[in-house]
């Protein structure tokens, strides 16, 4: 207690920094506009619509995508099937444990997705559409009801915004602006006239996001193809090749072209994500920390092991004794790299001019002269200035991500001083 109370009353208070792991910076992040293979699907004919397929839901070609009646559908009271039950029960628990009463629009979402289970699943609508003539243009006719089968493959969604007919090429700044935009549920009880929206068709998996950049962010962003892409919305990441344009306007833009994710996204025009181009990680440390120091550098068949249990590694300096002869004593020492098939060691127990015997060999010696130069910091976990050999593998202007794990160097919590021009090698120190 007293010894600690006098180290710290007596020696050199300097600022310290606490090492710990991650990324050398946080990864930009962007809100981009999403483009799908979107085709709008518009009624022939004037009538009152039936929903036949959930939003979101998958639909093959040729299946049942929506009827128009004449007047308002009276369902006629049907026995569902068990499967369709607990497709209907499943529905329902799935909103109750999502549902946070901000959007009570959702609950018409419900109804409508209800509705189409049941619909869908009804047995004597199954029999007259087997028994339906398929016309050319794509209809069925079942009693007093026209219904239209999906021209294609695709996934069914409820909602148009106007960017549906857009391109990349055409966006201007101006639509990156949230505050104006509309989404528009197509769904509805009420008549619809030949030409209305019913229904939107999603025919692809692949899809693009567009996000707009600085002249920065295009400089970093050179000679990139692939990069991957972190969506802020759910945490996953996926790769995409990218591509930098100019749009209308001269505006620099990015596309993120992705093969597969769609379906998670269906209804985001907006997307908000991370380009991940910060993957080096490591040992985060300052780069006011970084100090250089020169070394002696020792071939690594010279070391030897010795002292007083034989397990130090050293090595055999030549002295002359008093009566001219020469001899050989071990040396230990602290070792800061073993690398390309040399030691290095400090100056502080060795000198230049110094002749290193080799153990075991006809007086076979290598001369002290050859140095080299480490970066390391300061490591102040004793309570003093010990130098750790460092492998920086990025850096900017504040911080360098070194490598973990390395011999002689340092690990996540240590300690090391701040401002390594503070102090010197070996100084007693307390922390500020």
């Amino acid at each position: 207690m007293i010894v600690s109370l006098l180290l710290f009353l007596f020696s050199d208070h300097v600022e310290y920094y606490q090492v710990n792991t991650g990324p050398l910076a946080r990864n930009q992040t962007y809100t981009g506009i999403a483009f799908r293979s979107e085709e709008i699907v518009r009624t022939d004919t004037s009538g009152y619509p039936s929903y036949y397929v959930q939003d979101g839901e998958k639909i093959r070609r040729s299946g049942m995508l929506f009827g128009i009646g004449s007047g308002q559908t009276e369902r006629r009271a049907q026995i569902m099937t068990e499967n369709t039950r607990k497709a209907v029960h499943e529905t329902i628990r799935s909103f109750a444990l999502g549902y946070d009463g901000v959007n009570f629009h959702d609950v018409y979402s419900l109804k409508y997705n209800i509705t189409s289970k049941i619909v869908s699943d009804t047995p004597l609508l199954t029999e007259a559409m087997q028994a339906a003539s398929f016309a050319s243009n794509g209809t069925y006719t079942v009693g007093s009801e026209t219904i239209t089968a999906s021209p294609k493959d695709a996934v069914v969604v409820y909602a148009t915004d106007g960017y549906e007919e857009r391109t990349p090429d055409t966006l201007t700044r101006e639509d990156f602006d949230e505050k104006g935009y509309t989404l528009t549920d197509l769904r509805t009880n009420d008549r619809l006239v030949a030409g209305d929206a019913v229904c939107k068709l999603i025919t692809s998996e692949a899809w693009s996001v567009v996000i707009p950049l600085t002249g920065i962010q295009v400089v970093r962003l050179d000679g990139i193809s692939t990069i991957r892409v972190k969506f802020l919305k759910d945490g996953v990441t996926q790769n995409a090749d990218i591509t930098v344009f100019s749009g209308s306007k001269g505006e620099s833009y990015a596309r993120l072209d992705f093969q597969d994710g769609m379906i998670r996204y269906l209804t985001d025009r907006f997307i908000d994500l991370e380009l991940v181009t910060n993957t080096k990680t490591g040992l985060k440390v300052p780069i006011s920390s970084i100090v250089s120091k020169e070394f002696f550098t020792i071939p690594e068949q010279y070391a030897t092991e010795g002292g007083d249990d034989g397990t130090d590694i050293g090595f055999m300096r030549e002295v002359r004794k008093s009566d001219g002869t020469t001899d050989a004593e071990f040396v230990s020492t602290t070792l800061y790299e073993h690398k390309d098939g040399k030691y290095y060691i400090d100056s502080t127990d060795f000198k230049a001019g110094d002749a290193i015997v080799m153990k075991y060999s006809d007086g076979e010696h290598y001369i002290l002269r050859n140095t080299d130069t480490l970066e390391g910091v300061y490591c102040t976990n004793k309570g003093f200035a010990l130098f750790r050999k460092i492998i920086i593998l990025d850096k900017n202007e504040e911080y360098c991500i070194v490598e973990s794990g390395t011999r002689y160097g340092i690990s996540a919590f240590d300690y090391i001083v701040l401002n390594s021009d503070e102090v010197k090698e070996e100084q007693v120190i307390a922390k500020k």
